[in-house]
């Protein structure tokens, strides 16, 4: 059966997601549990063409990860927690919940590719050692104003 001229040179099922050599090689990446694996694949999807134009700006709530991979909010936190810990993930901008009252997603930055501002990522990941993982950001909890 013939195939259709129009399909020629377009994703039939969408673009894929590279996993090179480099990173599956990694000590890292062996340490990753398989769920942080999962993740890693959803945040590195949403990486554009050309990843230096959005890396930094890539956003994944826990929500959505969990909904994407099959897993708890709970398993998802665990599992971006591991990829900041090993050195996969790093947190270029922090989740908020907004004035409205509306949550905003934190921002993340993947190190084995390159910014706008850097050509090359800093590939974290290849320096990690077992029993040695990068300090990881977190969010300051909440405070109220107490009431006089």
């Amino acid at each position: 059966m013939a195939r259709d001229k129009r399909e020629k040179g377009r994703f039939v099922d969408g673009p894929f997601i590279p996993l090179t050599l480099g990173v599956k090689n990694s000590a890292a990446w062996r340490a990753l549990s398989l769920h942080a694996r999962l993740v890693y694949l959803e945040v590195r999807g949403r990486l554009a063409r050309d990843p230096r134009e959005n890396n930094g700006s890539i956003y994944l709530s826990a929500r959505d990860a969990a909904d994407a991979i099959g897993v708890s909010v709970n398993s998802a936190w665990r599992a971006f927690h591991e990829l900041k810990a090993k050195g996969f993930l790093v947190v270029a901008r922090l989740g908020t919940l907004g004035a409205e009252g509306c949550g905003k997603a934190t921002h993340y930055r993947l190190t084995k590719c390159g910014t706008r501002d850097a050509y090359e990522g800093t590939k974290d990941y290849l320096r990690w050692q077992p029993g040695h993982d990068f300090p990881v950001v977190k969010a300051k909890a909440p405070t109220r104003p107490r009431a006089a």
